[in-house]
């Protein structure tokens, strides 16, 4: 999976773009970063504390219809069997702003299934917890 935005278009003139991405944060397996480094955001957009390493930020809405990376974005299905969350704070970040159709990740093979969600007209709402479960997150 090369990282970058790519537009395909169906027979019947359909056209979607996908955003895909291998690389995860420091955890487990190749295609790492450090978890203060954010490959998703431009510099303008990156968190409080954290370093935009982005070559290839994922776009802005309306621009991309779907996500595709290896690891889950902070709080969404990251949660490991040692009940520690994977996730990366900067994707959860890029995907509140991006707002795609669908999203898929995988790597956390624990903690899986599928989410329907409606996002919001404000893009700044990013990640803020939902009662007292950490796992439990509203980026939308």
């Amino acid at each position: 999976m090369c990282e970058g935005t790519h537009t395909f278009t169906l027979k019947n003139g359909a056209k979607f773009t996908v955003y895909t991405s291998p690389y995860q944060p420091r955890f487990w397996g190749s295609f790492q970063y450090d978890r203060d480094q954010d490959r998703f955001n431009t510099a303008s957009q990156v968190a409080p504390g954290h370093s935009s390493i982005a070559n290839h930020p994922i776009p802005d809405f309306p621009n991309v219809d779907i996500i595709m990376t290896h690891g889950p974005p902070q709080g969404i299905f990251d949660w490991t069997i040692s009940g520690e969350g994977a996730g990366c704070e900067n994707l959860l970040r890029a995907a509140s702003r991006a707002r795609p159709r669908l999203y898929c990740f995988g790597h956390i093979h624990e903690s899986h299934g599928a989410k329907m969600v409606t996002w919001k007209d404000n893009k700044n709402l990013i990640g803020k917890e939902v009662g007292n479960d950490p796992r439990k997150h509203s980026a939308y």
